[in-house]
């Protein structure tokens, strides 16, 4: 296969971390080892963070988006970044977000006459909403991004549901599906008796949430579940893994609904050897999600024999059939928190759950990728 010099543009990356981020990275590890890969990001909001990955990265200047954990880039000011451009030359671009930075690597491939490829990770339009709760803004913006996708040459996203949602949203070539996949291998013993110990965690039914403390992911839904679920039993714990924005509110919430004693909140775990323990610990995912298309989060506790819990109709739900491979309810914290209690009485049931989500969930990132690079070289060789 030939070696390839590929840039990847993305509008956030490390130290923030997120599915996007997360994704990116696994891809430009995997790609780095037979390939030249330079991955195009904002500069770190911590001026003391250093990059130490097996790829080159190039900082971008910015500036922070106010109430948000995220930065701008804004790459038409950076005369660095020009000059360092003029230096590469590239066989592919590959965008992974569709704002500034997006449109940069639209660019340089339209200047090099070079393919560019999309992947395509977000509900944008829900996106919009939330943060400018303008219809009218958000269908500027959607019209503004869906025309940079539309100059792409291929374009992927994750499962059937988001490809119908963004031929809704008027993507006018089908994408390809690549779905998302995991490094993750099963947790040692050791690992899972230092987790245990570390964290406290005791024999209950135990349940974890693993990404942004972000009122977009649905978490005060999933407190209004605790919540209810407290009545009917004590004998649970709740864990949110992560960091974010909206932590405190949610916290200040937790203890005014008198939760403290079935929720810990534990910060992020950047350990995969740990955050593969707490998955493996942990009887249950929660994931209540209406925003993510196929979160990462899934796979990762599919590989370690634990389902999860999601809400019915939504694109993160789109691999799970209920009572097989996982479990649906609706977005009711009183039938969601009864469906949970359901789980916990039906142990072996449970248990014959989990180990088909471990047969159709999990994938590895080395399968995906290898499909990534073969597209990639088709690509080149019909350009």
């Amino acid at each position: 296969m030939k070696q390839l010099t590929i840039g990847i543009f993305i509008d956030v990356f490390y130290p923030m971390v997120d599915g996007v981020v997360k994704v990116t990275d696994h891809q430009a590890r995997l790609l780095s080892k037979h390939h030249r890969v330079y991955v195009f990001a904002p500069k770190a909001k911590d001026k003391d963070y250093l990059d130490k990955f097996p790829y080159e990265v190039i900082r971008v200047m910015n500036i922070h988006v106010p109430t948000t954990d995220y930065q701008l880039a804004l790459p038409q000011l950076d005369t660095n970044l020009n000059k360092k451009l003029k230096t590469i030359r590239f066989d592919i671009i590959h965008i992974q977000s569709p704002f500034s930075m997006g449109e940069l690597g639209i660019k340089v491939a339209k200047k090099q006459n070079i393919p560019v490829v999309a992947t395509l990770h977000s509900q944008y339009e829900k996106d919009f909403y939330e943060r400018t709760k303008s219809k009218t803004i958000t269908k500027v913006m959607l019209s503004d991004i869906m025309m940079r996708l539309n100059k792409c040459d291929v374009t992927m996203t994750m499962n059937e549901g988001s490809k119908s949602l963004f031929m809704r949203y008027g993507l006018t070539k089908e994408p390809l599906i690549v779905p998302n996949a995991t490094d993750m291998t099963f947790a040692s013993e050791v690992d899972v008796l230092t987790l245990k110990d570390v964290f406290s965690i005791n024999d209950v039914f135990n349940m974890m949430f693993v990404g942004r403390m972000d009122k977009i992911k649905n978490i005060d839904f999933m407190i209004d579940v605790i919540f209810q679920l407290k009545k009917k039993t004590k004998h649970f714990h709740m864990y949110f893994i992560g960091k974010g924005a909206h932590e405190s509110m949610f916290k200040k919430r937790i203890d005014e609904m008198k939760l403290d004693d079935v929720i810990t909140f534990t910060g992020p775990v950047y350990d995969r050897n740990m955050l593969a323990a707490f998955y493996q610990t942990c009887d249950l995912l929660m994931f209540p999600s209406t925003y993510d298309t196929n979160g990462l989060v899934q796979i990762e506790a599919a590989s370690q024999h634990t389902p999860g819990i999601f809400l019915k109709d939504t694109l993160a739900a789109s691999s799970i059939v209920d009572q097989y491979n996982g479990y649906l309810s609706e977005e009711n914290p009183v039938l969601f928190s009864r469906k949970i209690l359901d789980v916990m009485q039906h142990k072996e049931k449970h248990q014959e759950i989990s180990n088909k989500a471990k047969e159709t969930l999990y994938i590895t990132w080395e399968e995906v990728v290898l499909k990534i690079e073969t597209m990639y070289q088709t690509l080149i060789k019909e350009s």
